[in-house]
């Protein structure tokens, strides 16, 4: 009996270690819980950094992480606008003469909505996403295509089948750690001493579950925070920080631009349908679409959007 009780003790207490850092199934599951329900009108501002301190306004109409529409003004009405929509792994957008090579005044006159726009694949580095996925698979899946976990992240544990064999084993990739000084549990591997290579990595913080930051291959990083409830179960950071390297060599520092949420609403499913459909970028969007012609803002909408 007593060899049975240490047995029993054994096992609780190496259980009991592997519990300290959760699996990431686990962790991500928490993460797909502050995303949200139903549909959301997202109203924010992105402000770039540098001398010339361009603003530009954006709307998002959000269904879920694979279905989302943007809308991008000016500060003054009619400034300029450029339309982008999101869908089943696809964008389709407009095509404003700062993105892409403009189109003459007959192939504008002919443009129809729902055909005469751009589609092409989902950025490499397209952040937006990991707002609202609310699935722990999703949110696995996406760290695993990014390398920030291996591929066995993924898969299904396997169940203890005999608990006196059972021999915990940690798992790759997931540690405690700090961001911006709060706990939060660290997915990828440590950055090196040296500093020379920042691996891909995301920061869940600990208590509440919510993303912190993330960092890409690319080395592009975002950071988060002033989470606040937006509807619908939804934790959204209301501020965000984009940081990456310039394509051109002679920009040494690195170039940055700074989201601030200023409304969220949330609705039922289903509402605004119509808007997540290609049509909805209508003949006059097409035609009039335009961006500030400025590489930094050029770089963030053609990378980041």
């Amino acid at each position: 009996m007593i060899r049975i009780l240490i047995s029993i003790l054994v096992v609780f207490g190496a259980l009991t270690v592997e519990a300290a850092i959760p699996h990431s199934r686990t962790i991500t599951s928490r993460l797909a819980k502050n995303s949200g329900r139903g549909v959301y009108v997202i109203e924010q501002e992105v402000r770039f950094a540098g001398p010339e301190g361009l603003v530009t306004k954006e709307r998002w109409l959000v269904q879920n992480a694979e279905s989302m529409r943007l809308i991008v003004q000016g500060p003054n009405a009619g400034e300029y606008r450029w339309d982008a929509l999101y869908r089943d792994g696809r964008k389709t957008a407009t095509a404003p003469a700062a993105l892409f090579p403009p189109k003459t005044e007959a192939e504008l006159a002919k443009m129809e909505p729902g055909k005469d726009t751009k589609t092409s694949g989902l950025p490499a580095d397209f952040f937006e996403p990991y707002l609202y996925y609310r699935s722990s698979a999703k949110f696995l899946e996406m760290f695993v295509k990014n390398k920030i976990l291996p591929a066995s992240a993924a898969k299904d544990r396997p169940r203890i089948t005999n608990i006196n064999t059972y021999k915990p084993v940690p798992e790759v990739g997931v540690r405690l750690g700090r961001t911006g000084g709060t706990v939060a549990w660290i997915f990828g591997e440590p950055t090196p001493v040296d500093g020379k290579v920042s691996y891909p990595g995301a920061w869940i913080e600990q208590d509440a579950f919510i993303l912190r930051k993330i960092r890409l291959p690319s080395q592009a990083e975002m950071t988060l925070s002033e989470h606040a409830g937006g509807g619908g179960g939804m934790r959204l950071a209301r501020e965000r920080t984009i940081v990456w390297r310039s394509p051109d060599p002679s920009v040494l520092e690195p170039r940055a631009a700074t989201i601030r949420v200023t409304s969220v609403k949330n609705f039922p499913d289903k509402t605004l349908a119509p808007q997540f459909l290609p049509t909805s970028i209508s003949a006059n969007e097409i035609k009039s679409a335009r961006l500030p012609d400025s590489p930094i803002v050029r770089e963030f909408y053609s990378r980041f959007r």
